[in-house]
């Protein structure tokens, strides 16, 4: 028992440590909604227009979409952790200039370089947490994504009500100072090590990750990983070998899909425009900030929740339940919006504007717990070593656009059509989600790298496989990427089970 405390705490102390620059990326995008009455305020020397607040938003996702690629390939040169290091210093410049200056033009332009960091986050990390990860316990890991993206919401939504604009953005900026310090201490991944023929040095990493797990064992998982690293870097490695099998198109296109579906289900939208959407819907009963504050904690915890259940209910049931309690939760406040513009028969439609944070709230524990953070699971796990740098990139090149997209139409099209239009259509982008995710998303829960990538040459394989007790059973061997010799439960080598 002490031995597997060990083994888990070594593996989510680095996990924990290295979403730390996750929680300074996300603040970027939840530091403009406590200060957005603020910026709007004439009498403000940053006194913005609605339009250029939306533009200020959204041109952090062109940093975004230039730094993807060269992120995935300075993290196969440099190392993962030497490239999510350098997001630390971009984040904390970036606060302490905006700190300094009333310019919008001085604003937006460190906003690009926030974004730049932003890459690099969305696309190392990801790969980070996949590698230092067990095959039992790499959804919880790499599920630290998703709480440390609504953990850094969280700290925005419940700081920025309360303080000044000055110490505010003071704050803000400490947390990027706060990874840099802290992630110096961690290891870098074992598969890069390899990737780099260090094997003494990934042997020891390894070792430290798996804590007090037995030598013979660490060792098992080592040769694991050589065998795949090196059957992966046969050849030189191009963006053609993302797409050069079929088992790799399969893989981007599920990765695009669940991406786009969470994007565009209104995730970033709602969390970037909470404040002026609670106000929108006049809750009279408590204030928008506080609300937004509320959503924060929701997402926080669902993401909390989603780390305990993402190993034992797998990837599959948590999308679809995500997916339907969505789709629902969207429905319901676009008709709310509907009725409050159209329906005047309603004397006072006010009364019933609990609907929509209520709503919301729903919304976001669904998607949280579901398809947000196994989008970032998908994305470490599906990919070979050899092209899960460039899948990653071209995976947050995808999530860019569709943040871009959602960020900047959602007040064009709110304010052109109603907010009823923006929210159904979220609502139908869940839907639509729900039917192509059922037909194409595995399941992955339990798999070592060999048998997902396996699985994925197979269309039928997810739905003939089983999963028990962290034991995959089908026609292949199945072999254990932590102890190929033993399982956990003592059995000789493979397991074969027709």
């Amino acid at each position: 028992m002490i031995e597997q405390a060990k083994v888990f705490d070594r593996q989510y102390v680095a996990g924990i440590l290295c979403t730390i620059t996750v929680a300074a990326a996300a603040s970027c995008f939840g530091w403009t909604a406590p200060i957005m009455k603020y910026l709007m305020d004439e009498e403000n020397p940053m006194y913005m227009t609605s339009s250029q607040i939306s533009w200020m938003i959204a041109i952090i996702e062109v940093g975004n979409l230039l730094s993807p690629l060269p992120a995935g390939a300075m993290a196969d040169r440099c190392g993962r952790k030497i490239t999510l290091l350098l997001t630390g210093p971009m984040l904390a410049v970036s606060w302490l200039i905006i700190l300094s200056t009333t310019s919008y033009v001085v604003i937006c332009v460190m906003r690009i370089l926030q974004g730049l960091a932003m890459g690099i986050v969305f696309t190392v990390v990801p790969l980070y947490l996949g590698e230092i990860s067990s095959r039992s316990k790499r959804g919880s890991v790499t599920g630290f994504f998703s709480g440390a993206w609504f953990f850094g919401y969280l700290i925005e939504y419940c700081v920025g009500p309360y303080v000044t604009y000055r110490i505010f953005t003071a704050i803000t900026a400490t947390v990027p100072v706060m990874f840099f310090v802290l992630f110096c201490t961690q290891p870098e991944s074992p598969y890069y090590l390899l990737m780099k023929g260090d094997e003494e040095k990934a042997a020891t990493v390894l070792g430290w990750l798996r804590g007090g797990r037995a030598r013979e064992k660490i060792q098992n998982e080592l040769d694991e990983m050589k065998r795949m690293v090196l059957e992966d870097l046969k050849d030189p490695s191009s963006i053609r070998d993302v797409i050069e099998s079929p088992a790799d198109r399969r893989a981007l296109l599920i990765v695009f899909l669940i991406g786009s579906i969470r994007i565009l289900s209104g995730a970033i939208a709602i969390m970037s425009y909470s404040t002026d959407l609670f106000t929108e819907s006049k809750v009279r009963y408590i204030s928008p900030d506080t609300l937004t504050i509320i959503m924060g904690c929701v997402m926080f915890f669902g993401g909390f929740v989603n780390t305990f259940v993402v190993d034992r209910l797998g990837r599959r049931p948590l999308i679809f339940l995500s997916c339907i309690g969505c789709f629902f939760s969207m429905l319901v406040v676009g008709c709310y919006f509907y009725v409050e513009a159209h329906v005047t028969v309603i004397a006072d439609v006010s009364r019933y504007s609990w609907l929509v944070p209520s709503a919301i709230m729903c919304y976001c524990l669904f998607s949280v717990v579901g398809i947000y953070p196994v989008s970032m699971t998908y994305t470490s796990e599906l990919f070979t070593t050899k092209t899960r740098g460039t899948a990653a990139s071209l995976s947050a090149i995808n999530l860019t656009i569709g943040s871009f997209i959602c960020i900047k139409l959602y007040q064009i099209v709110g304010d052109s059509y109603g907010l009823y239009t923006v929210y159904w259509f979220f609502s139908a982008v869940c839907l639509i989600g729900l039917v192509l995710l059922y037909v194409l998303a595995p399941e992955t829960k339990g798999k070592t790298f060999a048998q997902i990538r396996s699985d994925l040459c197979d269309v039928t394989a997810n739905k003939s496989s089983v999963v028990v007790d962290d034991v995959t059973t089908d026609k292949r061997p199945v072999v254990d990427d932590v102890n190929p010799a033993l399982n956990d439960q003592g059995v000789d080598n493979a397991s074969f089970v027709v």
